[in-house]
């Protein structure tokens, strides 16, 4: 796949992400299906609109479930 960039960081960037992209949807989906249903209440308790809902409690919940296998792919291996 890299020969088809011939060498350019674009193309490394490109690769990375076509490797961590399944990985962010499954850990995407899992943070959705363990939000509290609570959370959802309390919003329409408050009258958030979707957008704020979204922006100040969902993806402060799920972007630990996002970013962990980007952070797991780039760590190099202990020894």
């Amino acid at each position: 796949m890299l020969a088809i960039f011939h060498g350019a960081e674009i193309g490394y960037a490109i690769v990375v992400m076509f490797i961590t992209f399944p990985l962010m949807a499954v850990g995407l989906r899992d943070g959705l299906r363990s939000a509290d249903k609570d959370l959802a209440e309390a919003a329409q308790f408050y009258r958030l609109r979707p957008l704020r809902y979204i922006r100040h409690v969902l993806l402060p919940f799920i972007a630990p479930f996002i970013f962990r296998p980007c952070v797991m792919r780039m760590r190099s291996p202990e020894r």
